[in-house]
């Protein structure tokens, strides 16, 4: 097989790997057999695996990505599966129990699913965009379409099984689905040497973080939080705001996301990434505050929720393809397991404050109203960085 080839080969088992696990990103799904088998009236036990599972990445993923760099993918992937099959089988030990013992393997299946979450990001991404040096956007937006297939591939399955089979066998049963051919192309991905993706056979050394990946890590926070509002929430202010059936919309808005992906990798080709930045941003907030602020945007609000869902696509894409284009390929898994502590704090954060908006104004439009304000926030931070950076090259 050809090197060139061989690359290719190599792309197309990652997009797998995300597409395989992706099922992942569908855990809302698991919400409601999880309150009726222990007749819980409040949700908030339960979402609060989401909380653990969250905080657990935020946590390791600066050491998971210094793993990356010094063993590669293959080594992260082995890892992600072993914790993710332990994770099934803590949740398969749940239906003995009554819920007072049963959250603590809950609780415990999260932390364990966090590990994975990180293990899964910070090997597939690095490796793509070192994987293909010359067009790191790209390769990243190929492996992220296996993140946003999962959106359309698997609800139908997991409704499906949970017709034929009660919730804890169908998580193990998505568990071992996925694990065993993960650990298959984990196998199959020793032969490629974290060296040679990096480009030499020198150890990656730890340099100190530069001062301009810092400063980007505040507009990724925001800009993360403000996604994180409407995708924690996107099922009921479908509902709300946009008086239409949730499901049919949100297996749209996966399609949307699809077409993000593809469309901002191609934009990466082309336009520099730190110009991108504010560009994807304000349309971010240019296409949810007047569904936020205006009733009378009703007509439109369906085309602009999805004009939303494709930037979030893009968001990833742009902020892991800076790494490669403005910093050290090097260290590319050290700098994004850092980078994705911004997106970990948000992904906790944003939807206790989403959730406050809606309960303190009555309504989602409050939620979407705090997103846009901090998506806008993003904006500004990343076009004044693009300014100063500016005038530093013109100086």
């Amino acid at each position: 097989m050809s090197r060139g080839r061989g690359k290719h080969v190599y792309a197309i088992l990652s997009l797998m790997t995300l597409l395989l696990n992706g099922w992942r990103n569908t855990m809302s799904m698991f919400f409601n057999p999880l309150l009726n088998f222990y007749s819980l009236s409040t949700t908030t036990p339960i979402a609060l695996s989401m909380t653990i599972s969250s905080a657990t990445s935020l946590t390791i993923s600066p050491t998971v990505g210094k793993v990356y760099d010094r063993k590669g993918a293959s080594t992260l992937l082995y890892i992600a599966s072993t914790t993710q099959l332990v994770s099934g089988i803590l949740i398969l030990f749940m239906r003995v129990f009554e819920w007072r013992i049963a959250q603590i393997f809950l609780y415990a299946s999260s932390v364990f699913g966090g590990v994975a979450m990180a293990g899964f990001m910070l090997s597939i991404n690095p490796f793509m965009a070192t994987l293909y040096p010359s067009k790191p956007g790209l390769a990243l937006a190929f492996a992220q379409l296996g993140n946003y297939l999962s959106f359309i591939l698997w609800p139908p399955i997991i409704a499906a099984l949970f017709r034929c089979m009660d919730l804890f066998n169908t998580f193990l049963l998505l568990t071992l689905v996925s694990t065993m051919p993960t650990i298959l192309i984990a196998t199959i991905f020793r032969g490629v040497k974290a060296s040679e993706t990096i480009g030499d056979g020198k150890r990656v050394g730890v340099s100190e973080t530069p001062r301009l990946f810092k400063l980007l890590l505040i507009p990724i926070f925001f800009i993360a939080s403000s996604s994180m509002m409407i995708i924690s929430f996107l099922a009921p202010i479908i509902s709300e705001v946009l008086l239409v059936e949730a499901s049919s919309v949100m297996m749209l808005g996966g399609v949307a996301q699809v077409m993000g992906a593809v469309i901002w990798g191609l934009m990466l080709e082309r336009v520099d990434v730190l110009k991108a930045l504010p560009i994807t941003y304000l349309i971010e907030t240019a296409t949810v505050l007047p569904i936020a602020i205006s009733e009378r945007a009703q007509n439109i609000a369906m085309t602009l929720l999805y004009c939303r869902l494709s930037a979030y696509a893009g968001e990833p894409i742009i902020h892991m393809t800076t790494i490669p284009r403005l910093f050290s390929r090097r260290e590319m898994g050290r700098l994004l397991g850092l980078q994705s502590t911004a997106v970990m704090l948000a992904s906790i954060t944003a939807p206790v404050v989403g959730g406050l908006a809606k309960d303190f104004a009555g309504t989602y439009r409050a939620t979407l109203t705090i997103s846009a304000l901090f998506s806008l926030l993003a904006t500004l931070i990343a076009t004044a960085i693009l300014l100063k950076r500016g005038e530093q090259h013109y100086q």
